[in-house]
C-alpha cells in the first residue's frame, strides 16, 4: 500500500513539475515589435531625400547605384520670359512703363516651364536613431518618366549602406492610418501622421487624399501605411498653370506597381521626353 502511494505521489511530483516548468517563450515581446518598427521608420526617414528642392525615396539599389522615385514635375523649373512688343499679349503680364529715348514702352512677361539641366539629389547621413548627420549632394539621371502618374525615377552613380530602398504594400482602404515623409520648403525630411481621408478622380486616374496635409517641396515624397510600406507618392495639383501644394492628394502605388517601375527605369525604357510640360 505504501508503494502504491509512494508510486502515485512521484507521479503526481513529476506531472507538476513538467506543468510548472519554464517554458521557452516563441512569441516575440512587445519590446521587439516596438524595436523593429522604429528601425523601419528611421530606414524610410533615411530613404528620403531632396530632389530639386522638392523629395524623393529610394526605391532600388545595386553594389554601385540607386534610384530614386520622384514626381516628374519635380524633374521641371519655371523660367520668366521678357517681351517688350508681344503680337499676342493674351498669355503675357504687363510689369511696368519704361522711358526709352524719351518715349514710354511697355515691358511684358510671362512663366514657361523647362526641364531642369541638371536634377540635384541631397542623401541624408543619419545615425542608428534617425539623428542627422551630414548630406551629400549627387547629380540624378531621369530613366523613368510617367506624366500621366506624375511619376519619375532617378538612377544616381551613389552608394550608402546604410540606407535600405522602400519596399511597396497594398492599395490604403478608408481611415487607414498613414504618414508622410518628405521635405517641407526646402527643409530636411519631415514625417506627418494622417488616415487615407478619401479618393478623387484627377485625370484618368484615381488618387488617395492624405489628411496630414502638404505644402511646397512635399511633390515626390513617400506616403507610407502603418507597416512602413509605401503605397504613393505625393503629386503636383494645377489649378490655371499654377500648383496648388496643399490638398494632399497623392499617387497611389501598389507593391506590384512599384515593382514594375524598377524594371522599367533598370532597363531605361521609360517615357524620356522632356519635352512635353507637365
Amino acid at each position: 500500500m505504501k508503494k502504491l502511494f509512494c508510486g502515485i505521489g512521484i507521479g503526481i511530483l513529476i506531472i507538476l513539475i513538467i506543468f510548472y516548468a519554464p517554458k521557452k517563450s516563441t512569441n516575440i515581446s512587445v519590446q521587439e515589435i516596438v524595436n523593429h518598427q522604429q528601425k523601419t521608420f528611421i530606414n524610410n526617414l533615411s530613404s528620403t531625400v531632396m530632389v530639386n528642392g522638392a523629395s524623393g525615396v529610394v526605391i532600388y539599389k545595386t553594389d554601385t547605384e540607386m534610384y530614386v522615385l520622384t514626381a516628374r514635375h519635380v524633374l521641371f523649373k519655371t523660367d520668366i520670359v521678357f517681351v517688350k512688343d508681344p503680337k499676342d499679349t493674351k498669355d503675357y503680364t504687363f510689369i511696368v512703363d519704361l522711358i526709352h529715348n524719351g518715349k514710354k514702352e511697355k515691358l511684358f512677361y510671362k512663366k514657361i516651364i523647362v526641364p531642369n539641366e541638371e536634377n540635384h539629389i541631397k542623401f541624408y547621413y543619419r545615425s542608428q536613431q534617425g539623428y542627422e548627420i551630414d548630406t551629400i549632394d549627387i547629380q540624378g539621371f531621369p530613366v523613368y518618366l510617367n506624366k500621366e502618374r506624375d511619376l519619375a525615377v532617378l538612377k544616381v552613380n551613389f552608394i550608402n549602406e546604410d540606407i535600405q530602398p522602400v519596399i511597396g504594400g497594398n492599395e490604403p482602404t478608408y481611415n487607414n492610418k498613414l504618414y508622410k515623409i518628405a521635405c517641407p520648403m526646402e527643409m530636411s525630411p519631415v514625417a506627418t501622421d494622417g488616415i487615407l481621408g478619401g479618393f478623387t478622380e484627377y485625370g484618368d486616374e484615381t488618387k488617395g487624399i492624405f489628411t496630414g496635409g502638404t505644402i511646397f517641396g512635399n511633390s515626390g515624397g513617400g506616403i507610407f501605411n502603418s507597416k512602413h510600406e509605401c503605397v504613393g507618392v505625393v503629386m503636383a495639383v494645377y489649378k490655371k498653370g499654377e500648383i496648388i501644394s496643399h490638398l494632399g492628394i497623392f499617387t497611389l502605388i501598389t507593391k506590384k506597381e512599384l515593382d514594375n517601375i524598377i524594371q522599367e527605369a533598370i532597363m531605361n525604357i521609360g517615357t524620356l521626353d522632356m519635352k512635353e510640360v507637365p
